[in-house]
């Protein structure tokens, strides 16, 4: 497949420590880390790409943000919108041959 987004770079921008709590309650979840990915030959970057794991592994979710609105019955509702997602499976997976092992490497290099 070739490469058309042309990624140049990416950052991991933060690394979060896994939470331990003495109590023994579960901790809340969070990303392992969040990075910026520039690509269209330099022109283009996204920040706050998360890095999450899950069931089958490690995977990626894109920026969104979240607004409060009113339902029909007077009531506060929490709306997520994405605003960055790749349109098609070819896409997302290049961000995530790029993202993934920038973020192992950057693991292992801190392990050192």
């Amino acid at each position: 497949m070739p490469n058309i987004l042309n990624i140049t770079n990416v950052q991991i921008k933060k690394i979060f420590k896994e939470a331990k709590q003495e109590d023994g309650k579960i901790p809340p979840r969070r990303p392992k880390a969040i990075c910026s990915v520039t690509f269209c030959g330099g022109e283009v970057v996204v920040h706050n790409i998360e890095i999450w794991e899950g069931d089958r592994g490690l995977y990626i979710q894109f920026p969104s943000t979240k607004r409060f609105i009113t339902n029909k019955q007077q009531e506060k509702e929490e709306i997520t919108y994405n605003t960055f997602h790749p349109t098609s499976q070819n896409s997302r997976r290049e961000f995530e041959e790029a993202i993934i092992p920038a973020y192992l490497e950057r693991i292992a290099a801190a392990d050192k």
